[in-house]
Order: structure tokens, then C-alpha cells, then sequence
């Protein structure tokens, strides 16, 4: 009889534990959030500094496996001792791009209960247009700044099939943004002052995904 009861009772318990099982579809969409403390806009030339600070956010969508295509506004404000662009004039911008993630390796793999856990470690290469518009001191005469983000990714995977695991994920960027093409130009005595942007910066991404319960 006692033999009898456990059986009942791990039926019972696989039952439950197995009673949602839930995937992904190709339907998904993201929000992404980022700050960097180190910016630096500068004229071509001259000596670099961190003299502003640079905050975005915008959405993204999962088109293929670390394929990722964003669009975005930010904001950079210059510290008070900044000699750039005039100090106390932020610069509204908005931005297009497609962010590819490639996974390295994995690390922190440990085992709760029945469920895997593990962490992921990313490289991200971004590919980026931007366009600043004019302050209220200085109009701005360039096209748009072409640039190059690169760094390191990191977010959290398990084996659970759980709705909430499968439903979203959430990603860590560490990464470094270098402008090839002038951030902002100015129309000077001499031709446009051209300046320059480099930023490191961190991102937290949200990725949001449809899924379905595979067992109904």
C-alpha cells in the first residue's frame, strides 16, 4: 500500500511538472536601454576626453539567430566643462543599425532541481547609422555618422520550459562604439569643424517572444 502511494505521487508530481511545455514561434519583438558614461564628441585631431555622457533607447527584433535590427533615439549631454558644441546644449539623435551576436562560450553551468541553468558569453558586432540634429546653438551640416559597435554579451539560459523562461530573454552588453564618419559639423571661419565620436558603454536588451504551449 505505501509502495503504491508513491507511485500515485510521482505520477502526480510528473504530471504537473509536465503539464506546460511551451515554445517559441518566429514572433517576437525588444526594447533596449543604454547608457554610456564614457562619450567623448571631439574635432578631428585633437586630443580625446570623456566630456559627455550618451543615453539611447529604442526596439529591436529577432529576424535570425544573432541577427538583430534596431532602431533608436539618444541623448547626449555634455558635462559643464565641456569646450565642444557649446556646455549645456544637448544633442537629440536618432539611429538605425543591425546588431549581430555570435556566443563564445558558456560558463556557470549548475543544475537546480531537475532544471539546467548556464550563463552565455557573446561577442556583438554593430554596424550603425546616426543622425544628429542641431542644437539650440550650433546647426549641424553633417549627413549622418557612420559607426562600428563592438563588444561582449552576456544573458542568462535554462532548460525550463516554464512560459515565463520561454517568453523572454534578457541580454547584458558591454561594448565600445568608434564613429568612422563626423558625429555633428559646424560651419566655421576656416570650412566645417568636423567632431568625431567614441563612447564605452553598457545595454540591457529585453526580448520579448509569442510562444505556445507544444503540449495542447
Amino acid at each position: 500500500m505505501k509502495n503504491l502511494l508513491v507511485i500515485f505521487v510521482f505520477i502526480g508530481f510528473n504530471s504537473a511538472t509536465y503539464s506546460q511545455f511551451y515554445n517559441r514561434t518566429d514572433k517576437n519583438w525588444g526594447l533596449y536601454v543604454s547608457a554610456a558614461p564614457f562619450n567623448t564628441v571631439y574635432l578631428n585631431g585633437q586630443t580625446l576626453n570623456a566630456n559627455s555622457y550618451q543615453f539611447s533607447t529604442g526596439l529591436m527584433k529577432l529576424v535570425y539567430t544573432g541577427i538583430y535590427p534596431k532602431i533608436g533615439y539618444g541623448y547626449t549631454h555634455f558635462k559643464d566643462n565641456s569646450k565642444y558644441l557649446t556646455s549645456g546644449n544637448g544633442i537629440h539623435s536618432i539611429s538605425a543599425g543591425v546588431l549581430i551576436q555570435m556566443n563564445i562560450f558558456d560558463f556557470g553551468q549548475k543544475k537546480i532541481g531537475s532544471t539546467c541553468h548556464a550563463m552565455k558569453c557573446g561577442l556583438i558586432i554593430t554596424p550603425e547609422y546616426r543622425y544628429a540634429f542641431s542644437n539650440k546653438a550650433l546647426k549641424n551640416y553633417a549627413s549622418g555618422e557612420f559607426a562600428g559597435e563592438f563588444g561582449l554579451s552576456f544573458r542568462h539560459v535554462s532548460s525550463s520550459p516554464r512560459k515565463k523562461n520561454r517568453s523572454r530573454t534578457r541580454h547584458y552588453d558591454l561594448y565600445y562604439r568608434n564613429g568612422f564618419t563626423s558625429f555633428y559639423e559646424t560651419n566655421g571661419f576656416a570650412g566645417n569643424d568636423k567632431y568625431m565620436s567614441k563612447e564605452i558603454g553598457f545595454r540591457v536588451r529585453f526580448v520579448f517572444h509569442k510562444v505556445y504551449d507544444f503540449l495542447k
